[in-house]
């Protein structure tokens, strides 16, 4: 059932507690799948994508036991119960498990729904063909079909696009390696999120992971095979909490909880951001809450850090002076062409932003008036907007509100618990 909602100008104030990452999540389950034996991943969370993940890798054989938040997951590798794979609407769940299940002797149809449909997939055919494995894609999208095994060597390949087409390849050698093998890559982004996936390739004993270069990776087996039981914690969410923190910058009894200091998430970086605008953290007893005034603009590329556009526009939004948030071109192919669909959403509340080239112009402080919002059904365009809505003049309505399940399916009931008054259309 599709939401609309009408955000009322309320300041917000207390904690919230962030949810799981779901990208650690979703990695933690390919792991899961691919390890040989019983693996329990406690934390775990309840959004569309990582469920997505969760149905695809039980379609692939892994036996599943929910008990709340904790996984038990018993696996011998990929076995099929299908040659269809239904991957939802998830980008990382798309093009990892494509990757992967190049392994097998089997002919497998991986498909997708909603604006996964829309998004360029030619990866596969141009890359995994490499390796031996037979691709048959629909005009560069999904559906595709993937027949192996596939026949693993050095290789070079083109990431343009996304860091998760080298998730996917590194999950295929730890997999299929019975000797060091070398991926080199070029055009290669986000390189925190393939960090991300070498630490759960190693925290699940698949493969030792040598990073010989900024863009030059070697996969080793593991030094002795496992069998036995993995345990796994899922870290909470930079990603979202980034949203959080700016919302905290001119909320400043809000607080956000639950956070690792010592993540690998690149998102995290979210704090040198609010820094530089001039805030002041305050890390106590695992609370951060953000003081002092933003009283700087800034100038980021966010190239490698797409997912905080949303919270750096909305902090932008507040500092005075111009701010430019640079690499705009890895916002085309998200849920919506995320650069254009933060512009409307400020505009349609009574905000200015200029795109010019490869940056994201704004200029501050501004004074939003509110108004009547579509999402594009982008789970992080809906969240940036219901944070501004709350220091509108006027209430906002936003469209389609339910989209945030993708990633964060209780957001509106932690911005309700944080004083938000929503009313529910």
């Amino acid at each position: 059932m599709i939401v609309d909602i009408k955000i009322y100008p309320t300041p917000l104030s207390g904690n919230i507690q962030c949810p799981p990452s779901k990208s650690i999540s979703q990695r933690a389950l390919i792991a899961s799948l691919l390890h040989r034996g019983e693996s329990i991943l406690h934390n775990f969370g309840n959004s569309a994508d990582e469920n997505a993940t969760l149905k695809a890798i039980q379609s692939l054989g892994a036996e599943v036991i929910r008990k709340e938040n904790t996984l038990h997951i018993n696996s011998n590798g990929i076995k099929p119960l299908g040659n269809i794979i239904t991957v939802g609407e998830s980008g990382f769940t798309a093009r990892v498990l494509t990757s992967i299940i190049g392994a097998i002797d089997e002919e497998i149809i991986i498909e997708g729904t909603g604006s996964l449909l829309r998004r360029n997939m030619s990866f596969f055919s141009n890359e995994l063909t490499k390796l031996g494995i037979q691709v048959q894609d629909t005009d560069g999208k999904f559906p595709v079909k993937i027949k192996g095994p596939a026949k693993l060597q050095p290789i070079t390949v083109d990431a343009h696009g996304s860091s998760q087409y080298i998730s996917g390849l590194l999950f295929l050698f730890a997999y299929c390696s019975n000797d060091a093998k070398t991926i080199i890559v070029t055009n290669l982004v986000s390189c925190p999120y393939i960090d991300m996936t070498i630490a759960v390739i190693h925290a699940f004993r698949l493969a030792q992971i040598n990073k010989e270069s900024t863009n030059t990776y070697t996969i080793s087996p593991w030094n002795e095979a496992t069998q036995e039981k993995i345990e796994y914690t899922i870290e909470n969410d930079w990603s979202n909490a980034a949203l959080l923190l700016c919302a905290a910058s001119f909320n400043q009894g809000l607080t956000i909880s639950g956070l690792s200091d010592a993540s690998i998430q690149g998102d995290r970086q979210i704090l040198d951001y609010l820094i530089s605008a001039g805030g002041s953290l305050v890390w106590k007893d695992n609370v951060i809450s953000i003081q002092g005034n933003l009283n700087k603009s800034f100038s980021v590329d966010l190239s490698d850090q797409p997912d905080l556009f949303p919270p750096l526009a909305m902090l932008a939004m507040a500092c005075p002076g111009t701010s430019e948030i640079a690499g705009v071109h890895r916002l085309k192919d998200k849920e919506s062409d995320r650069a254009e669909s933060i512009r409307k959403a400020i505009r349609c509340m009574g905000g200015m932003i200029e795109i010019r080239n490869d940056s994201m112009l704004i200029n501050g402080p501004q004074h939003l008036l509110g108004g009547v919002v579509n999402p594009h059904n982008d789970h992080r365009i809906a969240m940036m907007t219901g944070l501004l809505a709350t220091a509108a003049e006027y209430p906002t309505i936003l469209l389609n509100a339910d989209c945030i399940n993708k990633s964060y399916p209780t957001f509106w009931k932690s911005m309700e618990g944080a004083g938000a008054h929503i009313e529910y259309m």
